[in-house]
């Protein structure tokens, strides 16, 4: 993958979907609000916040819902430049549930993402070998047209601390359609550019920025300037 420190520099407009429906004025307000370059922020309940939203007014989602993965209860002394320490038990909102609520969790969030995508819009989302497989099974059930698995390579990923398995380096973000009507916006020959001239492969490569929150797993910045590049509508 490219390796470029800052991309944001090369999209020219970030679209708001205020500016073709209202969100209920007086109910919803931003967390933060950038008038100058079209960024609003929002913070509560996500599905409350996407139930708010009208019908087909989004052009693209980026998701990163729970990996609802195993927690061991270790506390691990770090000396990466991350946080002094790795709590494995991450956030309640992360632990493991039973399959029967991943599934009723995905379809409900995924649910409300279908209804305000716009015709031909595209998703987003992140997942673990913990949650990507009932994901991949919910997208198909309702409908949603899976374009492409990309495999987000860290290459800088912190060890396996009990030595118990393999290293995990990767991560997997499924690029999805609404469904199977609507033209896809691909920015092909960006992605080429970016990557050097070559066509790029869905295996993108990075350095993780150190950050001093507790969990180290937020998504880096440029995760989600690749994905809109490749395929905002605008």
């Amino acid at each position: 993958m490219y390796e470029s420190p800052f991309v944001f520099s090369k999209i020219d407009k970030m679209f708001c979907a205020e500016h073709e429906a209202e969100y209920q004025q007086g109910k919803l307000q931003p967390f933060y609000y950038n008038p100058d370059k079209e960024i609003k922020l929002f913070h509560g309940d996500s599905l409350s916040i996407l139930k708010k939203a009208p019908d087909t007014c989004i052009d693209m989602i980026f998701a990163d819902p729970p990996y609802f993965g195993n927690q061991s209860g270790l506390v691990i002394k770090r000396n990466d430049g991350h946080a002094d320490t790795f709590d494995t038990q991450k956030a309640t909102w992360a632990y493991s549930k039973s399959i029967n609520y991943q599934f009723e969790f995905h379809y409900t969030w995924l649910k409300e993402a279908q209804r305000i995508l716009k015709k031909g819009a595209t998703l987003w989302v992140t997942g673990t070998y913990h949650s990507i497989g009932v994901i991949n099974v919910v997208l198909q059930d309702l409908g949603f047209k899976i374009l492409n698995d990309i495999i987000l390579h860290k290459r800088n990923a912190p060890p396996n601390f009990k030595g118990s398995c393999f290293r995990a380096v990767t991560e997997t973000m499924l690029w999805a359609k609404k469904d199977s009507s609507g033209r896809t916006k691909f920015n092909y020959k960006t992605m080429k550019e970016l990557n050097g001239g070559v066509q790029m492969k869905n295996i993108w490569e990075y350095w993780a920025e150190k950050n001093p929150f507790r969990h180290p797993a937020t998504k880096q910045p440029i995760v989600l300037e690749t994905a809109i590049l490749a395929g905002n509508l605008n």
